[in-house]
């Protein structure tokens, strides 16, 4: 049936093992589990990132809706398998890989701003337009604050919070 997610979920992580073992890169710094720290950087990001992301789809003429489920029994299912696949996934490759290699080379803000460019353009072909540019524009600009939560905590943990928190937010209230 649908068992083919275990096997990218498994390709994933076997991805990300590579990264760190064979090819040793450092600064990453993986995990699953946040401390306090992490998850009050990530929070506070996500927060400040509402007013912008709310601008946004705002100018974008999207609309609320009814989110499709209780919401107490829906939220901790959908963050949780959010930050366990989309965010890690998605966090390690762009800011704990790519915005920690653009850093070097740029500096930090021209790091920060390209990855998170990047990171919008992977969104190109999100939902049922092609190109998205709406969710470019969206998925670049929460990047941005995805980057700032990953360089203030120093671990990817703080930014897959502050993404996890925001396709919450898209998911049950505005997709």
């Amino acid at each position: 049936e649908k068992i083919y997610i275990l096997g990218h979920l498994m390709l994933i992580h076997l991805a990300a093992l590579a990264i760190l073992v064979l090819r040793g890169l450092k600064g990453v710094n993986p995990g699953l589990i946040p401390t306090r720290r992490e998850a009050w950087i990530g929070a506070r990001t996500f927060v400040c990132f509402l007013p912008v992301g709310f601008a946004l789809v705002w100018l974008m003429h999207s609309k609320m809706r009814t989110p499709p489920m209780v919401l107490w029994k829906a939220l901790p299912a959908v963050f949780i398998g959010i930050y366990l696949v989309t965010a890690f996934s998605e966090e390690f490759a762009f800011r704990g890989v790519l915005q920690q290699h653009l850093t070097r080379i740029l500096g930090i803000w021209p790091g920060l701003v390209v990855a998170s460019a990047l990171f919008g353009l992977s969104h190109l072909n999100f939902g049922n337009v092609f190109p998205n540019w709406h969710m470019v524009a969206l998925a670049g600009t929460a990047g941005l604050f995805y980057g700032w939560a990953y360089r203030e905590a120093g671990r990817i943990r703080a930014s897959m919070i502050t993404h996890a928190l925001t396709v919450v937010v898209w998911s049950l209230w505005l997709r």
